[in-house]
């Protein structure tokens, strides 16, 4: 995961999604980045999904983001 990552995923999710808060779901994610390790920048980028699609608690989500997510999950 890396910021241009990022960008691409939020262009094919503001595509499939129009409701999808693209500006906010960037500024979250990108945040800080670049200083996070790999798993970080995962769980990042699912906690971003998870706040920011107007859909709640996506089953695929929860299911493909599971392994990089804490022990304790806040969603």
């Amino acid at each position: 995961m890396n910021p241009g990552r990022i960008a691409r995923t939020r262009g094919e999710l503001q595509a499939a999604c129009p409701n999808f808060d693209a500006a906010s779901f960037t500024a979250q994610v990108t945040a800080d980045l670049p200083r996070l390790e790999l798993r970080a920048r995962i769980a990042r980028t699912a906690e971003g999904l998870h706040r920011h699609l107007p859909v709640i608690r996506l089953a695929v989500l929860d299911t493909c983001c599971a392994p990089c997510q804490p022990q304790t999950r806040t969603w």
